[in-house]
């Protein structure tokens, strides 16, 4: 079978912007041995997109188009592949009506399926962790079903959060993969996924060295191990409200909300998660009837105060509140999180990519409520 990956995005054509994804999306194909046809870099114009795609599908079975799929990028990938197998874009619709959704409904950023008469589409957002999310849920299964094999193998994921991976990669230095298995870790912004790969005469033996790989990481990682295979971080919190019948509130500043963003759509109408709708310090006093604003001396006491005061005005058993603070050196993210058994507060300094600091917020604060439901909520 013959791929070939497509990049979206003026920022990429760039000599200071180095295009990460393609070579993430290149290794992870290399893992499920198809043959590699072009990588290419596209800016956000549709009618040389359309060109492209055109020219890939004819010397490719399947194309992996990442990026071009938002509507600051103008939906350019969609509106290429709907010139190319001719239907009328609909910013409503997205894709046509014979393409497959990847991904959770709720989440922001999904991707699409698309087989046609001369080959197979993949359309990933870039976006990193969705990226990463869809390749292991949707993208290397489908083409692993596709290769033929005379030896059967196959491939698990266990997902991890709370520990960096030099860690955990020293927690399991000494677990020994056996002569037709693999152990692989997959790292970005605070989890790690665990990649199991197994090969043997029959799906017994892969599945019975799958099963001892996963026992004895198991014992090793504990509840680090928050899922496996498809699941999402955030999707756990909300299973873990539900069954500890708790509820959480919600507070953010300087974060664009992206927490809410992400909890809201996971919850859906179970109650289990409100936000408040502010975006910053002025406009959460302000909201909670407060005369107070935070300085640089007493901000950690102030975050305190709040997580408290959203416990205090309301029937939920957690109160989070979620402050990015920029100082010279970088973001200071503070995650404060108040409960009738005291408030506990997480610090990170984060000086890396602007970008990635979203995806970091967001899996400091849910480690950091998932740690609490572990110990504190179950009934």
């Amino acid at each position: 079978m013959k791929v070939e990956v497509i990049t979206v995005g003026n920022d990429l054509l760039l000599s200071d912007v180095i295009n990460t994804m393609a070579a993430y999306v290149t290794r992870k194909l290399h893992e499920v041995r198809v043959g590699l046809t072009c990588r290419l870099t596209v800016g956000e114009d549709v009618a040389l997109l359309t060109d492209v795609l055109q020219t890939a599908v004819s010397r490719a079975d399947v194309v992996i188009v990442v990026g071009g799929l938002n509507e600051e990028q103008q939906y350019v990938t969609l509106r290429a592949l709907a010139t190319m197998v001719g239907y009328s874009f609909d910013s409503q619709q997205m894709a046509p009506p014979a393409a497959q959704r990847l991904g959770s409904s709720g989440v922001e950023m999904n991707g699409w399926l698309l087989e046609t008469d001369n080959g197979v589409f993949f359309c990933l957002p870039h976006q990193r962790p969705e990226l990463a999310y869809l390749l292991d849920a949707h993208v290397l299964p489908w083409l692993r079903q596709q290769m033929p094999a005379e030896r059967v193998s196959a491939w698990a994921i266990l997902r991890t959060v709370g520990l960096m991976e030099s860690n955990l990669a020293e927690r399991l230095a000494d677990v020994a993969a056996g002569e037709n298995s693999r152990i692989l870790l997959d790292s970005f912004a605070g989890q790690t996924n665990v990649r199991l790969w197994a090969e043997g005469s029959s799906d017994k033996e892969v599945s019975a060295e799958l099963d001892r790989l996963k026992g004895l990481i198991g014992q090793r990682l504990g509840d680090y191990i928050y899922g496996s295979e498809t699941d999402r971080l955030e999707q756990v919190i909300v299973r873990l409200l539900r069954q500890s019948e708790a509820r959480l509130v919600l507070a953010e500043c300087n974060t664009g909300r992206v927490l809410a963003r992400l909890l809201e759509p996971a919850a859906g109408e179970n109650g289990r998660v409100r936000a408040i709708p502010t975006y910053d310090a002025a406009q959460l006093a302000d909201y909670l009837n407060s005369p107070n604003l935070p300085t640089e001396s007493d901000l950690i006491q102030w975050c305190r105060g709040v997580a408290e005061q959203l416990l205090q005005q309301s029937d939920a058993a957690l109160g989070l509140m979620v402050y990015n603070h920029l100082t010279p050196g970088g973001i200071q993210m503070l995650i404060t999180l108040a409960s009738p058994m005291g408030v506990s507060v997480t610090q990170r300094s984060f000086s890396g990519r602007p970008e990635n600091i979203d995806q970091w917020v967001c899996s400091l604060a849910l480690a950091h409520v998932r740690r609490w439901l572990l110990v504190h909520g179950r009934p």
